[in-house]
């Protein structure tokens, strides 16, 4: 027998190796893309309630309804985040929470707080 007839069957033998490679290397991939996209959207939603958490701390500081600064941090952040608004000893805290829903069904909690001190003759601090 020839080598080249050996080396022929050699690689018949392992024809279907690459194939089988990829079926199982497949489902790893398509797990760690989803990981990155759920890990994408909490990291977007939680940038958002941190902007949001910014702008309401700076229209509360500056003295604005406490109506007008929930509006304005609900308009910024992720779709049904709960905005909470407190001040004590001359500064004003406003924390912006919400549920993102991420892929495979789950939901990861995210939030962002931001602290402005009031400015002096503020009025309608909550």
């Amino acid at each position: 027998m020839s080598p080249l007839g050996t080396a022929r069957r050699a690689g018949c033998r392992e024809g279907g190796s690459v194939t089988a490679e990829t079926a199982v290397a497949l489902p790893a991939v398509a797990v760690v893309a989803t990981v990155l996209v759920g890990v994408g959207q909490a990291a977007a939603a939680h940038l958002q309630c941190v902007d949001a958490a910014r702008a309401a701390a700076r229209l509360a500081a500056r003295g604005e309804a406490p109506g007008l600064v929930r509006a304005r941090a609900a308009a910024s952040a992720p779709a049904g985040a709960t905005v909470a608004v407190a001040a004590s000893s001359g500064q004003v805290t406003v924390r912006v929470s919400a549920v993102v829903a991420l892929p495979l069904g789950l939901a990861a909690p995210v939030e962002g707080t931001a602290t402005a001190d009031a400015e002096p003759g503020a009025q309608g601090l909550p």
